[in-house]
């Protein structure tokens, strides 16, 4: 194990952090268009709702009846286009939310390597100042034996 693997391996973490917070701010934007467009598909209903009363309530005209018809149905084309485009905007706020549990789990994956490696590398540099240590002292033991 070489300090330079760790080195990479801690570079390797901090472009998957990157990554992890990109995956996150894309999956909030993903959640953002899914509450604005639920709240497109809801005010569209409260209109399509309210313009029905409205036409119950007022005169019976002819002209106005097919207009308000003509109104209402392209109300409730363009919450159906809405709702499609929220069911596809869910998906994709599941798919994100996906990914940014993947590359959380690489870079967490990553970052126990990295661990692992900075063990080994402790380990490696305590046994050697150890072994440094044994012969200086097997040294000092057997010029003190010899004087």
């Amino acid at each position: 194990m070489s300090a330079r693997l760790h080195q990479c391996l801690g570079r390797l973490v901090d472009l998957g952090e990157r990554d992890v917070d990109r995956a996150r701010a894309h999956w909030a934007e993903k959640q953002g268009l899914c509450t604005r467009l639920q709240g497109a598909v809801e005010r569209l209903d409260t209109l399509a709702r309210t313009d029905a009363a409205a036409q119950a309530a007022g005169p019976l005209i002819p002209g106005l009846l097919a207009n308000g018809g003509a109104y209402k149905a392209a109300l409730l084309d363009l919450a159906a286009t809405q709702r499609q485009a929220l069911a596809r905007s869910r998906t994709e706020a599941l798919a994100a939310q996906a990914a940014v549990a993947t590359e959380a789990r690489r870079v967490a994956a990553l970052g126990q390597v990295q661990a692992q490696v900075g063990g080994r590398l402790q380990q490696a540099a305590t046994r050697r100042e150890q072994q440094g240590q044994d012969a200086l002292a097997t040294q000092v033991w057997l010029r003190g034996g010899h004087e």
